[in-house]
């Protein structure tokens, strides 16, 4: 009977371990159940989120695109509105100069009653530079930094600084009415003597001097006995040329589409060709000329 006993406790005893394995058998599946509930939900979260960002970024992009659109018809509304002397910038446009409203900065020429060509460059009349005369008709080398648009600061790619301005500077607004007054009361044939920038605004208020004299006439360059004599077809001519410091050409130029016959201009620095007479050179912006 004992050992009966014992057999009963023992079976009894593996049937209570064999109950407790299932248990924990079935507390773990459970809890993996979970935990893949738990993580399931937080992926669906974390794709709601993803989902609302890109709505939200969608709306952003919308809302900015619809300010651009209603920046622009208020601003093509405005150039329709606008009256003839207003001041309306244009991008690459040329401009109408009214004297003394816009301040280059310290030490940076402006071009006034300027336009981009083609090439990326400006085309104008150029004050407050070192190296040209005031009102000189000039072309820059490309254009590599800033915006091209009247009161902007811009920067050529060979380095050089240039205000682009509706107006003149106000030392040559006063310059210029100085210059008209002097006009109107020259007799035919004088010589009108005119201030200097530093001059003007005193000597507007005085009387200018003027003198009888001989008309000036600008000596032209003489052909060089090589080299072409006559200009190659579709290339402008400059006559009473010069060579400056920085590589560039100053003279009168015939023969070009873009400017005036006889008007004066400054080329952007020559690139190519001998700079002599009788020769026709390329400057950088990719222009040709033919010197006389």
């Amino acid at each position: 009977r004992a050992a009966m006993a014992e057999e009963r406790k023992a079976a009894a005893e593996q049937k209570r371990q064999e109950v407790e394995a299932k248990r924990a058998a079935a507390a773990e599946a459970l809890a993996n159940k979970r935990q893949e509930a738990e993580e399931k939900r937080k992926a669906i979260a974390a794709a709601a989120d993803e989902k609302r960002r890109q709505a939200q970024e969608l709306r952003d992009r919308a809302k900015e695109a619809s300010a651009k659109k209603a920046a622009a018809a208020a601003a093509e509304k405005a150039m329709k509105q606008a009256k003839p002397r207003a001041s309306i910038s244009l991008f690459g446009g040329t401009s109408k100069v009214e004297p003394g409203k816009a301040i280059a900065p310290r030490g940076v020429p402006t071009i006034v009653r300027w336009r981009k060509r083609g090439d990326g460059g400006i085309s104008g009349k150029i004050y407050g530079s070192p190296n040209f005369r005031d009102g000189e008709q000039v072309e820059t080398s490309p254009i590599v930094s800033g915006s091209i648009g009247n009161n902007s600061l811009v920067k050529t790619g060979s380095g050089s600084s240039y205000f682009l301005s509706q107006t003149l500077p106000q030392g040559n607004a006063q310059n210029k009415r100085a210059a008209e007054n002097a006009a109107r009361t020259a007799r035919s044939g004088a010589t009108i003597n005119l201030p200097s920038k530093k001059e003007a605004p005193q000597a507007a208020k005085k009387t200018l001097n003027i003198s009888r004299s001989t008309p000036t006439v600008p000596i032209k360059s003489q052909p060089s006995s090589s080299g072409t004599k006559r200009a190659p077809r579709g290339v402008p001519t400059l006559v009473s040329w010069r060579k400056n410091r920085d590589g560039s050409i100053t003279g009168f130029i015939s023969g070009s589409p873009n400017f005036s016959e006889g008007e004066r201009i400054t080329t952007s620095p020559i690139a190519s060709g001998d700079i002599s007479a009788g020769q026709v050179v390329r400057t950088g912006s990719g222009s040709s000329y033919f010197l006389i």
